[in-house]
């Protein structure tokens, strides 16, 4: 499956779960400003997933399945998942063990 079709699959899982995504609107930086990133956020009681499309889409994936780990397990248990989706979703965390300042 191609990274673009794992993006669009795992928003569909994501939102099927109860998180709202979104993509930001692309900007620069401007005046030092930095650029926007990928990530979630609780806004009015609702989880949402916020993605910049001035990310790569392996960063933007990274996020959702971040999300859907961290906050949609019981409901991934009980869906069917696509291999390329379960495999995303099962491979070790990179950012597991690491410091977050």
């Amino acid at each position: 499956m191609n990274p673009e079709s794992l993006l669009d699959e795992l928003s569909a899982l994501a939102e099927a779960a109860g998180l709202r995504v979104d993509s930001m609107r692309p900007g620069a930086g401007v005046d030092g400003e930095p650029v926007a990133t990928s990530g979630v956020c609780v806004l009015r009681g609702a989880r949402w997933v916020l993605l910049s499309r001035q990310e790569p889409v392996e960063a933007r994936i990274a996020v959702l399945v971040g999300a859907l780990r961290d906050h949609c397990s019981k409901f991934l248990e009980t869906r069917y998942l696509s291999p390329a989706v379960r495999e995303r979703l099962e491979a070790p965390d990179p950012e597991a063990g690491r410091n977050v300042f």
